[in-house]
């Protein structure tokens, strides 16, 4: 068995056990094997509710392996979501970090995703991907790092960040929770790009009901804390300045403008649902650039 073939027919076993797990009389049963669709690096099919992450040895490797049952309202949304062809949550991403990656973009390779119906609607989805070695979040990173670190990361991003923008793609969640930073290996010529994007389901290629102006939005919603003012005008103006590079140039001012108008109703959102703050406060309205 080849190891694309012996990675579906696990992922199988690990969705199954799962749902043998937590089957009650009216979830669905297991999926085979053969409901997983072979990619590549392997795929299958999947949906969202509460989640759940783990790290878990995959074929020999570490591997983190995400599910989550679809209920409720979300159960309704995405079956009839999928009336239009759209893909649940799991499968979505799978396909983003397809394209992140075909595109050179750092990112977790996907194994496998997949979905499970009852009565024709989505009820559970799974996704696996690789894990990430010697990396922190973000969030984590900007922390306590020193000055020059923090700029060369915060660099890489803006670079990285219009580059996605000018090909197209709208993460829609690109908060720096959803960015790790990889550590230097300590050779003093360790070229590799530090910054790896996660957490890529809700947006992908056009079209995208949401434009690039939504993805700084969500970056720089804590930004009032999280970074400096320089920082914060460094980063517009790297960003601004390597979308015209890469022949897709901005209105900066309008762009900016935007985006903090956005960032203003992400604010307005966590008032209104204390669940999305993760026990941190609500940032502040105004923020200078």
């Amino acid at each position: 068995m080849g190891r694309t073939e012996a990675a579906v027919a696990a992922a199988a076993d690990l969705a199954g056990a799962e749902l043998a797990d937590r089957r009650s009389p009216d979830q669905p049963s297991a999926p085979s094997a053969s409901t997983l669709v072979d990619n590549p690096s392997l795929e299958a099919s999947a949906g969202s509710a509460a989640e759940r992450l783990e790290r878990i040895p995959f074929l020999g490797e570490p591997a983190w392996f995400k599910r989550s049952w679809l209920r409720g309202g979300a159960r309704v949304r995405w079956t009839v979501k999928s009336w239009i062809g759209a893909r649940v949550p799991r499968v979505a991403e799978f396909h983003n970090l397809s394209w992140l990656r075909e595109r050179l973009f750092e990112a977790p390779a996907p194994i496998a995703a997949g979905f499970v119906s009852r009565s024709s609607s989505p009820a559970w989805q799974f996704l696996l991907t690789s894990h990430v070695p010697d990396a922190t979040s973000l969030d984590a990173f900007l922390d306590d790092r020193s000055r020059a670190d923090r700029a060369a990361v915060l660099e890489e991003v803006a670079r990285e960040t219009a580059r996605l923008h000018a090909l197209g793609f709208v993460h829609h969640d690109l908060y720096p929770r959803n960015l790790l930073v990889r550590e230097r290996d300590g050779r003093e010529a360790d070229a590799r790009r530090r910054v790896v994007f996660l957490d890529a389901w809700a947006g992908g290629p056009p079209p995208q009901s949401r434009d690039a102006a939504y993805d700084l939005a969500c970056f720089l919603l804590r930004a009032d804390t999280q970074l400096t003012s320089h920082e914060r005008r460094a980063f517009l103006e790297s960003y601004a300045a390597h979308r015209a590079a890469q022949a897709r140039p901005i209105d900066e001012r309008r762009t900016i403008a935007r985006a903090l108008a956005l960032r203003r109703r992400l604010i307005d959102r966590l008032e209104r649902r204390a669940h999305e703050r993760r026990g941190r406060p609500v940032p502040a309205r105004d923020l200078a650039t």
